[in-house]
């Protein structure tokens, strides 16, 4: 074999002929496929053709954050016809049929990240070994760009793991861990990072050998249900049935989903040739969506917040190192938030004022860990390794160490001002206070504090592991450091950070709000809850604002409502509204009744409410 001079890829033989080659692309923070990269693949996969002495080869990854993460979006932002983008695609579906017909046993090695085109060259891959890390994360992401899988991914997913396991990766982009890959059959093993050289060696041998990967095992009910749901006709019909019943709602708005559904469909029932076709036909049609364009803007916007240097104003500090987070109030936001920070790594002490409190949020914890191991993004160790790095207290000496303190409790003043209080005490002098408030000014809680500029706002969104944005509240006197501190933190959690002045609302609220006002406004003057939110709906909104009321909670609405009222100079209706139903007992889904009635967490009939007649508005009937 002539010896390769690659410019991403690391290429070593053994004396075996199992060829390895290592990805990693200069002056990129992660491996991504542009002209140069795919150029190189090109060479190396001729190299490979034509030498008959190779008897596998193994891809792995130079770079411990990830595998691959696909295309580089900057290249996908550049084609500007449809024909450059069908000759895109082309190049990428033909690169990838030749690896996937390789006559040697082929082995991508996953770690970290594997998205997009990543895992579409993965596919093409006979074989597939993922590390088993909560970093590693396997998904067809292109739908949150408007756009599908464009090297073949419509193409060969649902071929190796079925229709049922395929057709939610490929219309909602959801990613999934090591474990999760290996119970649907898209990885051969998971293996532990400390294993992995080992485990590695054990499966070429076991292929030089002519061993079988080894298949996902299912209970025989699973089996038999899979086994009709993917392999045969009617099964097949009866999935996608489903998925265009369910897409239909949002077909007009997200045309990407229709579109994976024919490019699916058509080469299920044609063949695989005739589904790359509609496959880069589609990819085409939709690159040149306005939708396709608002969604990649807004990808670039969420990445630029997610850089440090964005939110640094010119400052070169390097910000200090989380390592111990103090979370107060074990609620559904400080139960959330102890749970991500120890999800990722972070040890946390969860204080609350009583035993009781204090276990009731540590069954919460433990609640959202056991969500994870349902979904196989965990193992059990894993999640009762996790939960053991929470320390749970009623004491503030437990806070004498900690780097970053979140104050999580009630949304009242008094009793945040006396939480901080007890902070500024029992901390470190150089930690950094923070709160979550969703509402109440930064400034006002500081105030009776000695140092009140450490004091800083960290807003988290409910349900804190689902919910990407955080917001990070500054003062006039906020430290440059404490804010590149929590801006790291929030990186460091896999959330998007964005920093904002210590104004009615932040940004979230204030953007927010004016739409919730309208909605409720309308529904004073006697406009049908139904009839608000199916318009909102239809409009493109992915729940009516009535309902997002209810489950945001109508008294923590009130609240804010109260908070932006000064940025008003009219009373609004709105306020009094949802202060009526917060009085009558109707908080939203959580007390089962708001705008509309719940049962065991289930949406209903909207309530009709009896009001008096100052908390209805001007020329309002009773709903």
């Amino acid at each position: 074999m002539t010896d390769l001079h690659l410019t991403h890829f690391d290429v070593h033989r053994d004396h075996r002929g199992v060829l390895t080659a290592i990805l990693n692309v200069p002056d990129q923070p992660m491996n991504v496929f542009n002209e140069s990269v795919l150029h190189d693949l090109d060479e190396l996969l001729a190299t490979v053709e034509h030498d008959e002495t190779l008897k596998a080869l193994v891809f792995r990854s130079g770079k411990e954050n990830g595998f691959l993460a696909g295309a580089d979006l900057h290249v996908i932002e550049r084609l500007r016809t449809a024909v450059e983008a069908r000759e895109m695609c082309y190049a990428g579906q033909e690169l990838l049929e030749r690896l996937e017909h390789l006559a040697i046993p082929t082995i991508a090695v996953i770690n970290g990240v594997c998205l997009g085109g990543g895992l579409e060259f993965a596919l093409a891959c006979r074989h597939r070994l993922v590390i088993d890390d909560p970093r590693t994360k396997l998904g067809l992401p292109e739908v949150e760009l408007g756009l599908l899988p464009g090297w073949g991914g419509t193409q060969r997913l649902p071929r190796l793991v079925g229709l049922s396991s395929a057709l939610p990766m490929l219309l909602t982009g959801k990613k999934i861990g090591a474990l999760k890959a290996v119970q649907i059959g898209l990885a051969d093993r998971a293996v532990s990072p400390d294993e992995l050289d080992q485990k590695l060696e054990q499966f070429v041998v076991g292929l030089l050998n002519g061993e079988q990967r080894r298949r996902r095992s299912d209970s025989l009910v699973a089996g038999i249900s899979r086994w009709f749901l993917d392999r045969t006709a009617m099964g097949r019909w009866l999935v996608m049935w489903q998925a265009r019943r369910e897409i239909a709602k949002n077909g007009e708005h997200y045309p990407a989903l229709p579109a994976i559904l024919r490019a699916v469909s058509e080469g299920l029932r044609v063949g695989a040739g005739h589904g790359f076709d509609v496959e880069r036909d589609e990819f085409a049609s939709l690159l040149m969506t306005e939708t396709h364009r608002s969604l990649l803007g807004l990808f670039f916007q969420r990445e630029r917040a997610r850089k440090s240097e964005t939110w640094a104003h010119g400052s070169t500090t390097k910000p200090r190192r989380v390592k111990k987070v103090g979370v107060i109030g074990g609620g559904v936001m400080g139960a959330g938030i102890a749970h991500w920070a120890a999800s990722q790594g972070f040890e946390v002490v969860l204080k609350e004022v009583n035993a009781d409190l204090l276990n009731a949020g540590l069954s919460r914890i433990r609640d959202l860990f056991q969500e994870s191991v349902r979904k196989h993004a965990l193992t059990e160790s894993d999640a009762a390794s996790k939960i053991g790095a929470i320390a749970a207290t009623t004491e503030w000496r437990a806070f004498a160490d900690v780097d970053l303190a979140i104050e999580a409790v009630t949304e009242q003043l008094d009793i945040k001002r006396e939480v901080f209080r007890d902070l500024e005490l029992y901390c470190p002098p150089n930690a950094v206070l923070v709160s979550n408030t969703s509402a109440l000014s930064i400034k006002a809680i500081a105030s009776p504090l000695h140092d009140g500029d450490r004091v800083l706002g960290l807003h988290f969104f409910n349900p804190v592991h689902r919910m990407p944005l955080v917001e990070i509240v500054k003062t006039d006197h906020s430290r440059d450091e404490d804010v590149a501190l929590l801006v790291e933190f929030v990186r460091k959690l896999g959330k998007v950070p964005v920093v904002t002045e210590d104004s009615p609302g932040f940004v979230v609220n204030r953007i927010l709000f004016p739409y919730l006002d309208e909605a409720v406004r309308l529904h004073c003057e006697g406009v049908p809850t139904d009839e608000i939110d199916r318009s909102l709906r239809q409009f493109g909104m992915p729940m009516g604002p009535l309902e997002l009321l209810d489950q945001v909670g109508l008294d923590v609405a009130a609240h804010v409502a109260d908070s932006l009222s000064s940025l008003s100079p009219q009373p609004s209706p709105t306020t009094e509204r949802l202060h009526s139903m917060v009085t009558q007992g109707r908080l939203g889904k959580k007390s089962g009744e708001g705008f509309y009635k719940y049962a065991k967490g289930r949406k209903g009939r909207p309530v009709t409410l009896t009001l008096s007649p100052q908390s209805r508005g001007e020329g309002t009937t009773a709903i």
